[in-house]
């Protein structure tokens, strides 16, 4: 008698899994061995990463990270202060006003070195950099 298989799709966070089930095999050792093999492999997972600015601080917390490309940068402002993240890089869009409390977030695709800064605070020295590999 043919075996019969059937696939399914699992995702896990951006990295489509896809397991195949032989009827008679069953599907734990084969979602096992899927998933040792995937992580075997060293397939990279997109990150969050997160920079504040804290009450009464005119700086970005970090102000330089290296993150990889499909990450995302999430920017939280808890500072009374109104602040932006623009970047010296028109093409890339930055934020708009953001008030306490509020966020901004932007998922870097591209490889390269961007530079940003509040556009309220610039001549505070209030920039960082976000390094992406």
């Amino acid at each position: 008698m043919p075996l019969t298989r059937h696939i399914k799709e699992f995702k896990i966070k951006n990295a489509k899994l896809k397991i195949i089930r032989h009827s008679g095999f069953g599907i734990i050792p084969v979602i096992l061995s899927a998933l040792i093999g995937l992580f075997s492999f060293g397939v990279a997972l997109a990150e969050e990463f997160n920079v504040v600015v804290k009450q009464g601080d005119l700086v970005f917390q970090p102000d330089a990270i290296t993150i990889q490309a499909g990450d995302t940068v999430m920017w939280t402002n808890k500072d009374d202060s109104h602040h932006t993240v623009a970047f010296e890089d028109a093409s890339v869009k930055g934020s708009e006003n953001i008030k306490h409390g509020g966020q901004f977030s932007i998922k870097f695709n591209k490889p390269g070195a961007y530079k940003y800064y509040c556009t309220y605070h610039r001549v505070f020295n209030m920039q960082g950099t976000i390094s992406v590999k």
